[in-house]
């Protein structure tokens, strides 16, 4: 066997019809059974120029590196002859804008739902409120409770603040027909401040928004007069 047939040349130093040496440069990239890639690169670059590139790197994985992008390069201008490798990346690019514009869709989406759930958390909130304040319609004790809340404001120095609930609750309409509309004031639970009384100990009920007809029994007034509230 001679020792061409064990040694072939290269794609390059066929192409060149020489002898391929074992320190041949091009040799580990252009194999004999690959001559259609060493044509590409060397219609695009030409033999002279690779060399050039390879000789102006030093460590082994660079020239690998360089190889692969010019190999690349070649076979997408082979692919591509008017525009070559920027069809890629103009397809990267398209890529991108395309994931761009997903992230501002869900974006806008995300600020949808976040309005949505709090007008959602604000609708509950005021069936919430609604429903306790029906709730006081048989008993009037969610009221009492109320009432005796402010009541430990006011003695603390907290000014009342007026409660459109309260007011809400005093015209709305229930069962028993209590509560339809103004209801006149019997002289019986009209309570007049003595004009003795200091004016500092005097909290009237009109800030709390509740009418007096509200306080139908003793025990409410009674309450009320010891804690200090007299109208």
């Amino acid at each position: 066997m001679k020792k061409g047939d064990a040694n072939p040349a290269c794609a390059v130093c066929k192409y060149q019809r020489r002898r391929c040496t074992p320190n041949c440069p091009l040799a580990p990239y252009f194999p004999a059974n690959h001559p259609n890639t060493f044509q590409n690169v060397h219609r695009l670059f030409g033999v002279s120029n690779v060399t050039k590139i390879l000789d102006s790197l030093h460590s082994s994985d660079q020239k690998e590196d360089a190889m692969k992008s010019i190999i690349f390069e070649a076979e997408m201008r082979r692919r591509y002859p008017v525009h070559g490798c920027s069809v890629i990346i103009q397809q990267l690019r398209f890529q991108i804008e395309c994931a761009h514009q997903e992230l501002r869709r869900l974006y806008s989406l995300c600020l949808q739902v976040a309005a949505c759930e709090e007008q959602l958390n604000n609708n509950n909130y005021n069936n919430h409120l609604n429903l306790d304040i029906g709730s006081g319609n048989g008993n009037g004790a969610a009221i009492d409770d109320k009432m005796m809340a402010m009541d430990d404001d006011s003695s603390a120095g907290i000014p009342h603040r007026r409660s459109e609930a309260f007011f809400a609750h005093s015209t709305a309409s229930r069962k028993d027909g209590v509560g339809l509309g103004p209801q006149p004031l019997s002289p019986a639970r009209i309570v007049h401040r003595p004009s003795s009384l200091p004016l500092t100990l005097c909290q009237p009920l009109e800030p709390l928004g509740l009418p007096l007809f509200l306080l139908n029994s003793e025990w409410r007034l009674s309450s009320l007069t010891m804690r200090g509230h007299v109208v």
